[in-house]
């Protein structure tokens, strides 16, 4: 799972340099670009807070701060970024029960 983490976290930052640079390719790969963010910025936080043993309850926190990124700096609630989002996280959540919690 630390190979995941690790790749998840190479990935992001790739990805986050794309975003930078401004590289454009064509309107799909534009999209999971764009996207793509959320699913590894939920992923990271999600195994963060399961690894470091923290409550349940604090698991819906990231997504509550997402919605209100969408909502302060684009003025309206993403629905693709909140998906990309809930998947990001319930992946990292099914991957560390089922490597981490046996």
């Amino acid at each position: 799972m630390k190979t995941v983490l690790r790749l998840i976290v190479v990935f992001w930052i790739c990805n986050e340099v794309i975003q930078h640079v401004g590289i454009k390719i064509n309107g799909l790969f534009d999209f999971l670009i764009i996207h793509m963010s959320s699913f590894y910025g939920a992923f990271i936080v999600t195994y963060y807070l399961l690894d470091r043993k923290y409550s349940v309850y604090l698991l819906p926190i990231p997504f509550l701060l997402q919605m209100g990124y969408n909502l302060h700096f684009k003025k309206n609630i993403d629905f693709f970024d909140l998906l990309f989002f809930i998947i990001g996280g319930l992946a990292a959540f099914i991957f560390y029960k089922k490597y981490y919690d046996q």
